[in-house]
């Protein structure tokens, strides 16, 4: 969740139960506070009650639906801020937090709630002998604040003693704090949180491949300082098994560790370089940085593949209706990671080459909110293949995702299908004539499409309607999009009428080129994408991080801010710029230097080969 929804989501746990050390009198008085008395049960927001857990997947959605039912009331933005941090001073740990009215409103029977919370505990044993602790509870303690003037500000502070930690000593570099702003009787609403790590780092692409080998991948991480107070960090990269280097801003040479003085609330942009050789493998590496005023420490973990495009294969089913995917991929000798459950929002796909999704029989497992990310992913150039029955049962035209995506004008549900013919030229499927079968008739529920202007057919039924479609957008991304359970089409046969020859092909027509530029990053096909921005959701600046092709670098380039009616908030650029990645910084400000006001804005990217845009939130 935290993964999902970021700076948006503030969890810790208070421990009342008596088989663990965590429980202290504090503890105590505020699972009272809410009348937790049994495990688990949760409450959201200061709301919304959740006692007892299903499995993961299905308690991690009911957590999901409550926080977007939460966010959706105000539109994510609080009328209150908050900013401070932790200061560790021999066995005191202090910390401040100032609480400020932004906007109109009155609360006058409320209150500021401090937490120090510590992670990477180990104790044994608790419930199911578990002995490793996260989010634990240490101090709790509320104080009584009135914000009624916009701008106000009031100041909380609070001091623990490291020596009074119940249980288990307590590892300052392990300690985190939090603050929350609440109504102190009747619906006990948070009205706003937030947790004061010293340090953030962001990877707002993870994933990176060097598709011929023999190259050089760059990520860029985000390093912040959090704190109040300017500090001295450890960087550290590592865990390549190819030689690997970094470099901060301002600084033309490279390093494998260094320790850089980053100013309080400052953020530096810290670009990886990983040199690779003709070795095919996927490997991750270990970013490092760490606070030398407390010792905390935050990770990431940048991803390689080399000598392959990086897939990412969502066995959305788990079960052998995605074996003939994965058997085609590895024929093929496709590098893939594979995960069982739908990813996390956007920031779980971004940076794989293709995505290839698979829902069996199970078509509830591509809803809304993965067609959303999708869209997100594409309008940055992805390439999707997607193998879903049923998907399009209950769904209504016409549908963004499915109309100007898939590429699909209009459908007619279970129009079934016994064969899959090809279409005479087309890249995937020419030449091919497959029978398809299932288990019982019943389980034929392939749909008709018809696609739009633009799309092609890549296969007809017995009756020439077309069950499978392919799609190049506007901005080069690519989309297969098939109705028919991949367990349907002949494994063995003759080339090319087998399903290895059909999910090769559609992976090598949605990879073409898509080969990146080992050099700097960008797409050899031409495509120019605003790569990332970050921070986002922004309190005062974020960096936007585009990448730019040969061609959009003959040409000028503008990248200005909108707001959510598309009038032009700020202009960043007018101007040319080399082929390769690049960064320029949004101040929060507008062309007359005035600050903007919280709420939705997109910065636009616009060359010679078209427009695409990335969400920002602004948060006061």
């Amino acid at each position: 969740m935290e993964d999902e929804f970021g700076p948006q989501f503030v969890h810790v746990d208070t421990h009342v139960s008596t088989s663990d050390p965590f429980k202290t009198t504090e503890t105590q008085n505020r699972a009272t506070r809410y009348g937790v008395s049994g495990i688990p049960h949760v409450v959201l927001d200061g709301l919304i009650d959740e006692i007892g857990a299903d499995v993961c997947p299905n308690q991690a959605n009911t957590y999901r639906n409550h926080l977007n039912n939460r966010l959706a009331v105000n539109g994510g933005i609080s009328k209150v801020s908050i900013t401070g941090g932790m200061e560790i001073v021999g066995n005191l740990v202090t910390v401040t937090a100032n609480f400020k009215l932004e906007d109109p409103a009155s609360y006058t029977a409320h209150q500021g709630t401090l937490f120090l919370y510590e992670d990477d505990i180990t104790w044994c044993c608790g419930f199911g002998s578990e002995d490793h602790w996260d989010f634990a509870t240490r101090m709790v303690r509320s104080t009584p604040v009135s914000l009624t003037t916009v701008g106000q500000v009031v100041t909380v502070q609070q001091t623990w003693d490291l020596t009074t930690a119940v249980g288990v000593p307590c590892n300052p570099a392990n300690l985190y704090p939090v603050a929350i702003f609440e109504t102190v009787a009747g619906t006990q609403e948070v009205i706003q949180a937030t947790d004061f790590v010293t340090v953030q780092t962001s990877l707002p692409e993870r994933i990176a491949s060097v598709p011929n080998g023999n190259g050089v991948a760059n990520f860029t991480v985000y390093v912040k300082n959090l704190g109040l107070n300017a500090d001295v960090f450890d960087l550290n990269v590592s865990g390549f098994p190819w030689p690997s280097d970094f470099q901060v801003p301002g600084d033309p040479n490279y390093y494998t560790s260094k320790s850089e003085a980053i100013n309080g609330g400052e953020e530096k942009a810290v670009t990886i370089r990983v040199q690779t050789d003709n070795v095919k493998q996927v490997a991750d590496g270990l970013f490092s940085v760490t606070g030398q005023s407390n010792g905390q420490v935050r990770t990431v973990q940048p991803r390689l593949f080399n000598g392959a495009h990086a897939i990412l294969f969502v066995d959305a089913d788990n079960n052998v209706f995605d074996v003939p995917i994965t058997d085609a991929l590895n024929t093929a000798g496709y590098l893939y990671d594979t995960v069982t459950s739908n990813p996390a929002g956007a920031s779980a796909i971004a940076g794989y080459d293709a995505i290839v999704w698979h829902t069996g029989y199970l078509s509830a497992t591509f809803g809304d909110s993965e067609a959303a990310y999708l869209q997100d992913y594409m309008d940055d150039g992805g390439r999707f293949f997607l193998c879903a029955m049923d998907y399009l049962t209950g769904k209504t035209n016409p549908n963004p995702f499915i109309n100007d995506y898939l590429g699909v004008a209009s459908w007619t549900n279970n129009s079934k299908a016994l064969a899959a013919n090809g279409v005479g030229g087309d890249p995937i499927s020419d030449g091919m004539a497959m029978t398809l079968t299932f288990p019982t008739s019943a389980a034929n529920r392939a749909d008709g499409l018809t696609p739009i202007s633009g799309a092609s057919v890549v296969f007809n039924n017995e009756n020439t309607v077309p069950h499978t479609v392919r799609y190049e957008r506007p901005n080069h991304a690519r989309s297969v999009f098939c109705t028919v359970v991949a367990t349907a089409f002949p494994n063995g046969g003759a080339d090319p009428n087998n399903h290895d020859t059909f999910v090769e092909n559609t992976m090598t027509w949605l990879l073409e080129n898509n080969t990146v530029g080992v050099e700097d990053g960008v797409a050899a096909s031409g495509l120019s994408r605003i790569v990332s921005a970050s921070p986002n959701p922004l309190t005062s600046t974020t960096a936007l991080r585009f990448a730019l092709s040969n061609d959009a670098s003959r040409s000028p380039v503008s990248l200005v801010v909108v707001d959510a009616s598309g009038r032009e908030v700020r202009n960043l650029a007018r101007q040319s710029f080399e082929a390769g990645t690049h960064e320029l910084v949004w101040d929060g400000l507008d062309n007359q230097n005035r600050e903007t006001p919280a709420g939705l804005y997109f910065a636009v990217l616009r060359t010679a080969e078209g427009e695409t845009s990335q969400k920002l939130i602004r948060v006061r």
